[in-house]
């Protein structure tokens, strides 16, 4: 329901303009599809507030504001009730429960990845991961912040996919739109990664941590791909098809999936530590530091490729040729990334400050002066 909501938010932010624009054509004749749209009546708030004197106008601010007044009504009779529920469930229940839903989709995704995970410790971490992401509200919500950028950049041209895809703008938003989504889902998963889930329960990793890390690496890219790019791949591919255009959906699923994986591997070369069991600094991401960096990995990753995927589209040498290329940087990524984890010793279950404000050791020297 948070992620309906702020889904519905944004697409209301962005149609407000086209209320504006009607409300000051048509005035009351508008329609009640615009006049009962909670959109439009915070239009009409902001234009009464600016002054204007029209009819429709003052009739919307009216309406806004008694459906603000009822808003905060709403929220000072919910939140009591909400509390005390939540209190009750802290005090009769130890630990956290797990919907029937939850279990259902874990249950299902970890069976559908059996057979790409040989061994019992990446079935049982890939299990972990999909668990996690399904229970974890604080999880949840992280990612679906992420889904909501992409979601607020795709919509300028996302009124694009509803007509046939008969010429190069129309085609480039099949392309710009789930390279975009890929972008946003892999960062958001991979940046949920990285905030723990049961610090206090790290021994169990600790006692089974293979030899070989790139057993776990590997899985954590299987789960990745798994729960971001494959599902939006597939699900603008098959749109495709349905529609009839089969040349159009094979190349979008093979462009999204290869610059997936792409960049799956790169944001996790770096990775050190099993999913949801390392502690977390404030900072750590060092986003002023990369932030131009990870700026143009956007750029290109969506806007550029999208214009060589349009470019490729219906022609085999131009379509293999762009393939190939993301083949190739995806290879060259995972074979970095197998040599980077062949040098890790251990990972890392708890981040530590530097060594020199950590060693000091200013209250044990106080008490010996």
């Amino acid at each position: 329901l948070q992620l309906a909501s702020l889904v519905g938010m944004i697409a209301a932010l962005a149609s407000a303009e086209g209320f504006a624009n009607a409300l000051l054509v048509q005035g009351t004749n508008v329609g009640a599809e615009v006049m009962w749209n909670p959109a439009a009546w915070f239009v009409g708030v902001y234009r009464w507030v600016s002054g204007e004197e029209r009819e429709v106008f003052t009739r919307l601010a009216a309406r806004g504001a008694l459906a603000g007044a009822g808003i905060i009504g709403l929220a000072m009779v919910m939140y009591p009730l909400a509390y005390e529920r939540c209190l009750k469930k802290v005090i009769d229940s130890e630990g956290r429960t797990t919907g029937a839903m939850q279990r259902g989709w874990a249950t299902l995704a970890a069976r559908i990845m059996r057979p790409l995970l040989r061994s019992p410790l990446e079935r049982g971490l890939a299990a972990f991961m999909l668990a996690t992401l399904g229970r974890s509200q604080a999880h949840r919500f992280l990612i679906g912040m992420y889904a909501g950028i992409a979601f607020l950049l795709a919509l300028p041209i996302a009124g694009r996919l509803l007509l046939e895809p008969t010429t190069e703008p129309l085609r480039y938003a099949w392309f710009a739109v789930p390279l975009g989504l890929t972008f946003w889902m892999v960062c958001g998963v991979r940046v949920a990664l990285m905030m723990p889930v049961e610090p206090i329960a790290n021994w169990v990793f600790k006692l089974t941590e293979p030899v070989d890390k790139r057993r776990v690496l590997s899985t954590v890219v299987t789960v990745m791909a798994f729960v971001t790019c494959l599902p939006i791949a597939l699900m603008f591919s098959v749109t495709l098809l349905v529609l009839g255009h089969e040349t159009l959906a094979a190349t979008v699923f093979l462009i999204v999936m290869l610059a997936g994986l792409c960049l799956i591997e790169a944001l996790t070369i770096t990775m050190k530590t099993a999913p949801f069991t390392c502690t977390y600094l404030p900072g750590q991401l060092r986003l002023r530091v990369f932030w131009p960096l990870y700026f143009f990995l956007w750029l290109y990753s969506v806007y550029r490729l999208t214009e060589w995927s349009v470019w490729a589209v219906g022609d085999g040498s131009r379509t293999l040729w762009v393939a190939a290329s993301l083949a190739s940087i995806w290879v060259a990524l995972r074979v970095w990334h197998w040599l980077r984890a062949k040098k890790i010793r251990a990972f890392v279950y708890d981040e530590q400050e530097a060594a020199l404000v950590t060693t000091m050791d200013i209250a044990t020297q106080l008490k010996q002066i």
